[in-house]
């Protein structure tokens, strides 16, 4: 590690050497060699060397540390001051498998510290965003929003994207499965709504082995069967979940 140092700009702007920057930031044993390594890194320069850009966001969710200052570089690195420049910034990384790789990492970031970022990719059109739900390299990506440390506001904006799709979804081997994560998400009145389409689709559905998967884990036969017995279920469960979380949460 000592031997790099005062090498390190030079290697981050290599197509080749930036890959021993990534080796050393997977590495990095503390918070204190971390400032080091950043200050050395030429933040424009990363801009361009996306591979060293996840490793830097990836480091403090590893270590639980530098939060802050690996987003400060981010933002350095992207030339972000404005909500808008973020917005922008978010197009171009949707459209490359270590972009999204990139992105998925925010969720997992404080509700706080990813607010821009999310906010940013709330305002993506419901054509793009079921679009990523069908692409196998976006579905983690998608998976990561409907579940990580997002409001339960901005979750249900993205789920209602999905609305109206849910069946095309279903049939889709990506798309079931990223549908399934947000039925999981989902509050009451969208997993019904979710169960709605799916219902009426269920032929076409039945007829597809991720739709199968699909009817079955929406319950979708009990949810045409009864459907208010369906709705207490899944209240119950809503409620058992809340209360486990708040559990894992006093613990933590």
């Amino acid at each position: 590690q000592e031997c790099l140092r005062g090498d390190l700009r030079s290697l981050l702007e290599d197509r080749i050497g930036n890959f021993a920057v990534q080796a050393l930031l997977q590495v990095c044993p503390g918070e204190q060699l971390f400032a080091v390594i950043l200050e050395e890194l030429d933040p424009a320069a990363a801009r361009s060397r996306l591979g060293v850009v996840f490793k830097i966001l990836d480091w403090p969710l590893r270590r639980g540390a530098a939060f802050e200052r690996a987003l400060r570089f981010f933002n350095d690195a992207f030339a972000l001051k404005l909500p808008s420049d973020k917005q922008a910034v978010v197009g171009q990384l949707v459209g490359s498998k270590i972009g999204l790789s990139i992105l998925a990492l925010f969720p997992r970031y404080s509700a706080e510290q990813n607010r821009h970022v999310v906010d940013a990719l709330l305002d993506m059109s419901a054509e793009a965003f079921v679009g990523l739900a069908r692409d196998q390299t976006a579905a983690r990506f998608c998976e990561a929003l409907l579940t990580g440390n997002v409001s339960a506001k901005a979750r249900s904006r993205l789920i209602r994207k999905l609305l109206g799709h849910c069946a095309d979804l279903a049939c889709d081997r990506a798309g079931s499965f990223v549908l399934e994560k947000a039925f999981q998400a989902a509050p009451l009145d969208l997993k019904q709504a979710i169960a709605g389409e799916l219902a009426a689709a269920r032929k076409r559905l039945e007829d597809s082995m991720s739709g199968r998967i699909v009817l079955r884990k929406c319950r979708v036969e009990e949810f045409e069967r009864q459907q208010a017995d369906w709705v207490e279920s899944e209240a119950r469960s809503a409620k058992r979940k809340a209360l486990l979380d708040d559990i894992l949460e006093g613990a933590e």
